[in-house]
């Protein structure tokens, strides 16, 4: 970017722009300050002085000076010396130190202050308004609020001591190359309560510089009280071209027009917020209303002090910021999902129910509703208060999609198959009571090999695929161990009579295996343990095998394989079976009933949770 410097490329503290009107030559360069000082180039130029590079050898150390250029009256010498001497009593780290004031060999007064290194906000808001990288990526809007909070801080210092600036602008504000932040050119500043000022006739100047006369400052950044020229002027009038610096930072443009139209836009009023003027710079609307406050036309509704005014910028770089943006954010989020809803979203997800009973919904028909979910969520995160958001979250988490998305099939999945684990290891331990009712058959008299020795080897086949299952449950492993039980069922209902034993094994079969839906449809679990008990019935019906079972009148008798039973084990049998048959269905109701009132309370907790998240009434 442009800049001033002298030999040692250094840039240097601008004369600024001076009162017109004074005595004014030709630079004197070439004249002897003192002894003290080597003269380098004029690096700045105002309409009474001039600001030059010089090297102090008493200490070693690049300066600038800055004096009368050509001849001045008494009154213009005055001036000057005033304002070496205000600055000079300004001692803060943004206001550039006064080191000396002398007079030269021809009783002319000059002043030595710190030279410095650095741009002028001017210069980095005009590199940045042509999109300029080096000095966005050297200059970012957090940066240059910080050092405006500087910049307070040090007009606030003048403020206490009854001295206002009266010129404040981008181009009286320095950003040095080491993070220094120095407020310039205090040539026009008014000490309140002082008589004498800057004044002469009315001033038709309408350029960007100092207007002089009875309006005093730079047209464009003078508050009205100022450009009216009101006689109780007070920092306020600092505050309001403290607004307007503000609002140049955050737009990139000037608030009002340069020269005449900038006087009256300022005495007007104009619509002061940078968002609205700068709508892609996507401006926080807590930095809006700051600028909107210190640019009000009636001073005594602008921020009472600098400070103050420094503050509320300083509250949104620490974080502090107000709620406005977030609660604009939550309303953009909630606007997006009622869109999706108000788009038809669940009448299309109704619609699609068919389909997805056919071949499983897809990720896409899905994504509307997960997006307004997550968009209605987006927003209760944003504003907690928003009834609006929460009233959303709560209608779709009560109304979800009737199409299942696959994680949660997958979800379902895995739990089908931890419940498949657990009622193979209860299918193992129920096993054991059919293996010890057949020793007790055999005890009692039933000698049929085929029914005591097939039924304990067909038992041992189905407690080795549970075993298999409870290792590496699959839904094949499941119904396999499933037809072994129908096997079973089927040796009961021939050797034991269709009434006695089988009805009771197939009744427990098909309770436990109908609670995973992935053994099979339940038509053919059904179908499956009917025709164990029924079909060998109906071949007794048709004589093709000797009947178990007979009807005789009002008697019904039942033949038990072998040529004599003895009752005790017997009956002591057909009780423990009745015992463990009873067992089993108590065991798994109970089970089933657990895992239910489990899901009701992860359902219940759930819900909780979610009331807790919902703002209050």
């Amino acid at each position: 970017m442009a800049a001033m410097q002298d030999d040692d490329t250094a840039h240097a503290v601008t004369a600024g722009t001076e009162v017109a009107g004074a005595a004014t030559g030709p630079s004197r360069t070439d004249q002897p300050l003192s002894a003290r000082y080597e003269l380098g180039r004029v690096i700045g130029k105002g309409g009474m002085g001039e600001v030059l590079s010089a090297k102090d050898d008493q200490i070693g150390r690049r300066v600038a000076i800055k004096r009368i250029r050509g001849t001045a009256d008494a009154k213009a010498t005055a001036r000057f010396v005033r304002e070496a001497k205000l600055q000079g009593q300004l001692e803060h780290p943004s206001i550039v130190p006064v080191y000396e004031l002398s007079k030269d060999a021809d009783g002319q007064p000059f002043f030595a202050m710190k030279q410095l290194a650095g741009a002028t906000l001017a210069d980095i808001i005009g590199m940045a308004l042509v999109e300029d990288p080096e000095t966005l990526a050297k200059y970012p809007r957090q940066r240059l609020l910080r050092a405006f909070t500087e910049v307070c801080l040090a007009i606030e210092l003048a403020h206490t001591k009854q001295i206002v600036h009266r010129d404040l602008k981008p181009a009286n504000v320095m950003l040095g190359d080491f993070g220094e932040v120095y407020v310039l050119d205090w040539g026009i500043a008014k000490v309140i309560g002082d008589a004498e000022d800057i004044t002469a006739g009315p001033s038709g100047d309408a350029s960007e510089h100092t207007a002089v006369g009875s309006t005093i400052g730079t047209p464009g950044y003078m508050s009205p009280e100022q450009i009216t020229g009101e006689a109780d002027l007070d920092g306020r009038a600092d505050v309001y071209a403290l607004g307007c610096m503000l609002f140049e930072i955050l737009a990139f443009e000037p608030l009002h027009p340069r020269g005449a139209a900038g006087l009256v836009a300022a005495k007007t009023g104009t619509d002061a917020r940078p968002s609205q003027r700068a709508p892609d710079r996507e401006i926080p609307p807590e930095l809006d209303r700051v600028c909107e406050a210190a640019c009000q036309v009636d001073r005594s509704k602008r921020p009472a002090t600098a400070r103050e005014l420094g503050e509320l910028v300083q509250r949104y770089l620490d974080g502090d910021r107000d709620l406005a943006l977030r609660r604009d954010l939550a309303k953009r989020e909630l606007a997006s999902a009622q869109a999706l809803l108000d788009g038809g979203l669940l009448e299309t997800l109704s619609e699609s129910r068919q389909r997805t009973l056919q071949r499983g919904p897809k990720r896409d028909e899905l994504a509307p509703y997960s997006a307004a979910l997550r968009a209605a969520a987006r927003a209760l995160a944003l504003d907690p208060t928003s009834h609006e958001a929460a009233q959303l979250v709560s209608r779709l988490m009560l109304e979800p999609p009737i199409d299942t998305p696959p994680e949660v099939d997958q979800a379902l999945a895995r739990t089908e198959t931890e419940l498949m684990v657990r009622h193979a290891r209860l299918g193992v331990w129920g096993l054991l009571g059919y293996l010890i009712f057949f020793p007790v058959m055999w005890l009692g008299g039933v000698r049929e090999p085929w029914l005591v020795f097939g039924g304990t080897a067909v038992t041992f086949l189905i407690m080795a695929t549970l075993a298999i299952v409870v290792k590496r449950p699959t839904p094949t492993l499941i119904f396999v161990s499933f037809l072994g039980q129908v096997v079973l069922v089927a040796m009961y209902a021939r050797g034991l009579s269709p009434f006695l034993v089988a009805p009771g094994v197939a009744l427990i079969t098909t309770l436990m295996y109908a609670t995973h839906t992935r053994t099979g449809p339940i038509w053919l679990l059904w179908s499956c343990c009917a025709a164990a008990v029924l079909v060998p019935l109906a071949i007794e019906v048709a004589g093709a095998l000797t009947p178990t079972t007979t009807l005789d009148g009002a008697t019904l008798s039942i033949k038990l394989p072998g040529e004599s039973i003895d009752p005790t084990i017997a009956l002591v049998g057909l009780g423990g079976y009745v015992a463990v048959i009873l067992f089993i269905a108590t065991l798994l109701a109970r089970m089933q009933a657990n895992d239910r009132r489990a899901v009701q309370r992860t359902v219940q907790l759930q819900a909780w949770q979610l009331a807790l998240l919902m703002p209050k009434a």
